[in-house]
């Protein structure tokens, strides 16, 4: 599957080139990838591999930064917190 212009996680991963959690600051290593560095198909199977092992990116309207990032162990502290 190509990359998908109106998928937040593939958007997300395009703009910022990388998935950094907004609260604890770890980022999501991805290195295992046919693809050409800073391709689209490289960041579409970087976002579609942050999405499948639990991140979450939620979009924003009207801020700076687009998307709020948030790791896996910090979607869980979030959902705990609800």
């Amino acid at each position: 599957m190509p990359y998908d212009e109106k998928d937040p996680f593939d958007q997300a991963a395009w703009w910022f080139m990388s998935f950094t959690c907004e609260d604890c600051g770890t980022t999501l290593e991805y290195q295992q990838s046919q693809h050409a560095d800073g391709s689209d198909d490289f960041f579409h199977e970087y976002a579609q591999r942050a999405k499948q092992i639990g991140w979450s990116v939620i979009p924003r309207e009207g801020q700076s930064a687009e998307w709020q990032i948030l790791c896996p162990v910090c979607v869980a502290k979030h959902e705990t917190r609800v």
